[in-house]
């Protein structure tokens, strides 16, 4: 039950971290997958806006740009006093020089080559001029478009590529997120099944419980009648404790429990004959409760994990064949556990293995109290006075030193 109890522990300790977790995830994650839509939607590449603001440059100023390559078209090819016409006029004076100076035909294809370009350059502007489109509609298009992946760029990254990670790394976190639901899911079927076994261990450990209980008030109650208590009544409840926040369901509610399981018990005790039973704590005296614990570990010897045991008040209300019992008990429990009995009684006294004496003496007008450890001699004279009172006689004497000699 114990390891189990540590182990549900453990993985409700876990779910509440992997909840919290979650739960902050799960906050974000309408944000991310907001983000990664809007993202989606747009179809961002990387570079078009690049291209599309020189595009919509063109689009913006088609009709200047169809000017200008109509006046460089006549300044290069039309009319007398066009570049190519002056051109073609250098060209002949070259073509000239070059007859009467060969050293010049290289400078005189040069010349050509320039005639011919401006040829070719009037024929592309020409052509450049009869494909610039006029297209309000494709200029809103454009600025629509840029409007949108300014907007993408704005919110996620300074260009398009910096929009594109924050995507991938968007969709990464929201697979996280995917992931720890998951867990979160194995975790409740893990839960599920210890929770499950804790409770059949609980419940068989109760059933156990109660079993034994039965069997330990019998004992108790045959014990504590060889220890002077012939009408005392013993018994042991075990019940179990409501709460909203329990492990465990037992009954259609919800039951607490720990480590040692769902029950908790409380001692039960009747001195008298005709009373009725009562909580241990509020009815017995320290001596009963002395006898009573006498009882149970001479019950319990062979289970228990104490390694000392004091009993104080003993022997109140006891005496004669009684005592002898008492004595005989302790004794045999001192096999098994340091024993401390603190007795007026000879029948108690004889039986320890070491007897000390506790004195209270007057010192420097001060009252202490002193612990004497005592021999076989100041035994016997200790178990006369307790016999006899102070005056001891001889035969007193005797008597106490038979006592020590049958306990050795």
């Amino acid at each position: 039950v114990e390891s189990s109890h540590d182990l549900l522990v453990s993985l409700q300790k876990r779910k509440v971290e992997k909840e919290a977790i979650a739960h902050r995830q799960r906050e974000r994650r309408e944000l991310l997958e907001y983000q990664v839509r809007e993202i989606d939607s747009a179809k961002p590449v990387v570079s078009e806006d690049v291209k599309l603001e020189q595009e919509r440059s063109v689009l913006s100023h088609a009709e200047r740009l169809t000017e200008i390559a109509v006046q460089l078209e006549a300044l290069l090819y039309e009319g007398d006093d066009s570049v190519a016409d002056r051109l073609g006029m250098a060209g002949q004076l070259m073509d000239e020089a070059a007859r009467l100076d060969t050293s010049l035909e290289t400078r005189a294809e040069e010349l050509d080559g320039l005639r011919y370009g401006a040829e070719e350059l009037a024929r592309g502007l020409n052509d450049y001029a009869q494909r610039i489109e006029h297209n309000p509609e494709r200029l809103a298009e454009v600025s629509e478009r840029l409007e949108v992946l300014n907007v993408l760029k704005k919110k996620y990254g300074g260009d398009l590529e910096g929009v594109l990670s924050y995507r991938k790394n968007a969709q990464k976190e929201l697979s996280l997120t995917d992931k720890l639901d998951a867990a979160l899911r194995e975790l409740d079927c893990e839960l599920a099944k210890v929770l499950a076994d804790f409770t059949k261990q609980c419940i068989t450990l109760s059933s156990a419980r109660k079993k034994a209980a039965r069997k330990l008030a019998k004992f108790i109650c045959e014990t504590l009648s060889e220890l002077g208590m012939p009408d005392v009544q013993f018994d042991m409840k075990l019940e179990q404790h409501e709460s909203e926040s329990g492990f465990i369901r037992l009954n259609g509610k919800q039951v607490d429990a720990n480590y040692r399981g769902i029950d908790y018990g409380e001692f039960y005790l009747s001195t008298n004959a005709g009373e009725a039973l009562r909580p241990l704590i509020k009815v017995a005296s320290g001596g009963e409760i002395s006898r009573i614990m006498l009882a149970m570990k001479t019950v319990l010897v062979h289970t228990d994990s104490v390694q000392v045991l004091i009993f104080d008040e003993i022997d109140i209300g006891i005496s004669g064949r009684i005592a002898e019992v008492v004595g005989k008990k302790l004794k045999a429990l001192s096999e098994s556990y340091q024993t401390i009995s603190i007795t007026h009684l000879p029948q108690i006294a004889k039986m320890a293995d070491v007897h000390f004496s506790v004195r209270k003496e007057t010192q420097n007008r001060r009252t202490v109290t002193r612990v004497v450890g005592l021999d076989t001699e100041a035994r016997a004279e200790e178990l006369a006075k307790m016999m006899g009172g102070e005056e001891i006689s001889e035969l007193t004497l005797q008597h106490a030193r038979e006592m020590l000699t049958e306990n050795a």
